[in-house]
């Protein structure tokens, strides 16, 4: 079975870019994995509403750095 894998550039501002740095190592995950699982997460929402998710993401206290997901 073979895995077709598309690539992307995205944009993203410095400090939202941090914010996803900081979330990988706080779980031991890789970049890739993080960004992955967040789009994965937000793709059927809304635009504020994914915007919310990805925010409370990278904060600390959203229970996500610990793999609770709301």
């Amino acid at each position: 079975m073979s895995v077709c894998v598309k690539r992307t550039t995205v944009i993203l501002e410095d400090a939202c870019m941090d914010g996803i740095r900081e979330l990988a190592r706080r779980e031991g995950r890789q970049l890739s994995e993080v960004v992955n699982a967040l789009l994965a997460e937000v793709a059927p929402l809304s635009g504020s509403e994914a915007l919310v998710r990805v925010h409370m993401a990278m904060t600390a206290d959203s229970g996500y750095a610990a793999g609770a997901r709301a």
